[in-house]
Formats: structure tokens, C-alpha cells, sequence
């Protein structure tokens, strides 16, 4: 058989086989994902935070900005004190 020939035959084998290999077209069975964290209500995290350290606090924006005034003030002491330069 000639070079081109063989590719042709070849082909035409390929497609007669190759294409019967049909897939579902949904799965069969339900989808189960597994994710490697919790769903994270908020009961959760309120748990969770202050094992990791964090303090939850306030409940309106008017307690979260004087929460931030006095964290900011605090850590504004401890950089001045301990000389660390600004950076860009």
C-alpha cells in the first residue's frame, strides 16, 4: 500500500472504532463535592475567631470605627516606639 493509502485506511478504522464509545449524558448518580472547609455560618466563624485570636466587636459602624481608632493609636505607639521606618 502506498504511504498515503495507509493513512486513509488507517483513518477510516479510526473512525468506524473510535467513535462508539459513547459517554452519559448526565451522571447516573448524584455529584457529591467535597470541600476541605465548613460551611462557615455565622455561628461558625463567632467560634471559630477567637481560637485564631480575633476579637469580634460592634455591631454598628459607629462602634467598628472607635474599635479601629484605639487599635490604630495603639499599634501607631508601638511602631514609633520601636523605630521602624516607613516604607513605600
Amino acid at each position: 500500500m502506498k504511504p498515503l493509502s495507509r493513512l486513509f485506511f488507517a483513518v477510516v478504522v479510526a473512525m468506524l472504532f473510535g467513535v462508539h464509545a459513547f459517554a452519559q449524558s448526565y451522571p447516573a448518580r448524584p455529584v457529591r463535592m467535597v470541600v476541605p472547609f465548613a460551611a462557615g455560618n455565622t455561628q461558625d466563624m463567632r467560634e471559630r475567631w477567637p481560637g485564631w485570636g480575633y476579637e469580634p466587636v460592634g455591631t454598628t459602624p459607629e462602634q467598628f470605627a472607635a474599635k479601629f481608632a484605639v487599635e490604630l493609636a495603639t499599634y501607631a505607639k508601638v511602631i514609633r516606639e520601636a523605630g521602624i521606618p516607613l516604607q513605600d
